[in-house]
């Protein structure tokens, strides 16, 4: 089996019951890469599944960006815009504080952004 194939068997592997990608199961790739590979094929092999597994990584990440503090029922629907958008039920989520949104959200998932605010409507403008 080629290095390729067997990249693309350990990255279906790195994969969590919940659909993410688990810490633990990275690490168990990356020491059967390091200990089954031939020493001149370890540094691509590691260097493939790296490649191939941080799209993965940015597709389960959400930033939300408020302009202030939201209540819980706002972030959570906030949430679940981002999982219907992505049509994605596994995400990982971070809230932050944006004050140049000026009143309005930004939701961040790989290269999709998602933005209503009124910086975004004066952008437009000017």
């Amino acid at each position: 089996m080629n290095i390729k194939a067997q990249i693309k068997i350990l990255l279906k592997e790195s994969f969590g019951k919940d659909g993410l990608i688990d810490a633990e199961r990275v690490r168990a790739a990356c020491d059967y890469i390091q200990q089954s590979f031939p020493d001149d094929k370890k540094i691509q092999a590691l260097k493939r599944y790296l490649r191939a597994l941080l799209p993965e990584l940015a597709r389960e990440n959400v930033l939300i960006e408020t302009s202030g503090n939201v209540s819980d029922e706002i972030f959570a629907r906030l949430k679940e815009f981002a999982k219907t958008k992505t049509s994605r039920q596994n995400l990982r989520f971070q809230n932050q504080i944006d004050e140049s949104l000026l009143g309005g959200v930004r939701i961040t998932c790989a290269d999709t952004i998602w933005e209503v605010s009124a910086a975004d409507a004066l952008k437009s403008i000017l």
